[in-house]
């Protein structure tokens, strides 16, 4: 059952990472509904794994953040 759910999770990743690549401008409200649907899965699904990670923002900068390593999502 965790791998079948990881592989729920795996796919409603993929299918937002796809739906965010498409231009603002291009997205009507049936659109917007179906990104916010896979969110709301995402958000409900996923037991998040958060982690703290430092990237450079430039040579001479960095910035920590933290992100779920199972869903991708940005955590404040």
């Amino acid at each position: 059952m965790e791998s079948e759910t990881k592989s729920h999770l795996t796919a409603m990743e993929t299918a937002r990472r796809y739906l965010n690549a498409v231009p603002n401008s291009c997205q009507d409200e049936d659109f917007k509904e179906i990104l916010g649907l896979v969110e709301k899965y995402l958000n409900t699904h996923c037991n998040h794994n958060i982690i703290e990670d430092l990237i450079d923002i430039d040579p001479d900068r960095s910035k920590m953040v933290k992100y779920c390593n199972l869903c991708y999502k940005t955590f404040n």
